[in-house]
């Protein structure tokens, strides 16, 4: 049976904020700390995290992370209508910044042990091959985060103007700000902030969508 195009439309979104709780909670378990950051230059915080908890984030990042590629097609079919090649070129970096990042959260169960190994060479070893892709998943998002702005608040998609402020990087950025501004709320959400934002923007996307309009 053929599924109708705003039920699919909802479906893939759905997929998306399953993602994001799946990759959320396991980056959480991985990276929380309740005594605090110190030591980030070398990931020092990461020491006294439990073996039993890094694995059991790690295979729930696994789990979650290709599930992201459907969530960002949800977009696409969002996007489709309003200027089809700019919504392939946002569904194909949503792709590819996915895929660099679940190289780097796949990482992070072994950089625990690094970590507490004390080994300062593959520490910088890390740095230099794996902890980098964080920084490009970055760009990606804020390269995603303009054809955002251009498509919602330029153009005539299926969400109201205002979306366009709710673009991931601005979204990130908030997250980020929660830290100093509410830490005892931001404590929580810094730790995961991708997955934070990716959550609120599948949430909203689904809220505010004008489905009727989607073919």
């Amino acid at each position: 049976m053929k599924i109708p195009p705003k039920n699919t439309l909802k479906f893939f979104g759905y997929i998306g904020i399953v993602a994001s709780l799946l990759v959320g909670i396991g980056e959480f378990l991985i990276h929380y700390s309740e005594a605090g950051y110190s030591g980030t230059e070398n990931f020092h915080w990461l020491s006294q995290r439990d073996y039993s908890t890094v694995l059991t984030g790690h295979y729930l990042m696994l789990a979650g992370l290709p599930l992201y590629i459907f969530g960002y097609y949800h977009f696409y079919l969002a996007f489709r209508n309003t200027k089809k090649e700019l919504a392939q070129l946002f569904f194909a970096l949503g792709v590819i910044a996915f895929s660099l990042g679940g190289v780097w959260a796949g990482s992070r169960a072994i950089l625990t042990e690094i970590v507490k190994s004390g080994n300062l060479h593959l520490i910088n070893y890390y740095k230099a091959h794996y902890e980098v892709l964080v920084s490009i998943l970055r760009l990606f998002i804020f390269i995603i985060s303009i054809l955002w702005v251009k498509l919602v608040g330029f153009g005539k998609s299926p969400y109201p103007k205002w979306m366009a402020f709710f673009n991931p990087i601005s979204i990130l950025g908030v997250v980020f700000l929660s830290y100093f501004v509410m830490p005892q709320i931001g404590k929580y959400l810094v730790p995961t902030a991708m997955n934070v934002t990716h959550m609120i923007l599948f949430t909203l996307s689904l809220m505010t969508i004008k489905k009727n309009s989607v073919v």
